[in-house]
């Protein structure tokens, strides 16, 4: 695989173990010395991250005041999107003892669709992320359209609480957030 090389610095914002931890990557080719930052090893981690460079790779450019207004516009729809897979009774209280993570299913998507959906959202994609996707197969991604040209990408590793990240970039060529 063949990439072009894109000298930027992409803030991540990453949650384990419920701690936000801030990091920032060199987004670049391989022939650049070009990394990413992903959580894991063995291939799994590596095509995340070959998936990830070419994906950047291919984004508009965004400003900073572009990934300010971007950052906090995201700030009520993150708090919908890190409820996903919790638990809470009729009363909106959570349920008693904790639930375990588990692998994001389809029924995760749907829920978080409609939770978005009622929370007044609407230019968004959630779906189980696939081998093209910038995100690890598998995980719960969503992606979310804001202010016409910036795009937060985001994903669950697993359900409530797993491993997550987050990006705030620019536009495929499409247009899009992400590939159909």
């Amino acid at each position: 695989m063949t990439y072009r090389a894109v000298y930027s610095l992409s803030r991540r914002l990453i949650v384990v173990g419920g701690l936000l931890l801030t990091a920032a990557c060199q987004v670049a080719g391989p022939s650049a010395g070009g990394s990413c930052m992903v959580w894991g090893t063995g291939p799994e981690a590596a095509e995340h991250c070959d998936r990830e460079i070419e994906d950047s790779s291919r984004r508009a450019e965004i400003s900073a005041s572009q990934r300010a207004a971007a950052e906090a516009a995201y700030e009520p729809i993150d708090r919908v999107v890190r409820l996903s897979g919790e638990c809470f009774t009729e009363r909106g209280f959570p349920c008693h003892g904790a639930r375990p993570s588990r692998q994001p299913t389809q029924a995760d998507v749907e829920q978080l669709t409609r939770d978005l959906e009622q929370a007044g959202h609407r230019d968004f994609v959630v779906r189980i992320a696939g081998e093209g996707d910038p995100a690890p197969v598998g995980s719960l991604l969503s992606a979310f359209k804001l202010g016409g040209d910036t795009c937060v990408i985001g994903y669950l590793s697993a359900v409530p609480g797993g491993t997550s990240g987050r990006d705030i970039t620019g536009l495929l060529p499409n247009g899009q957030c992400l590939e159909d």
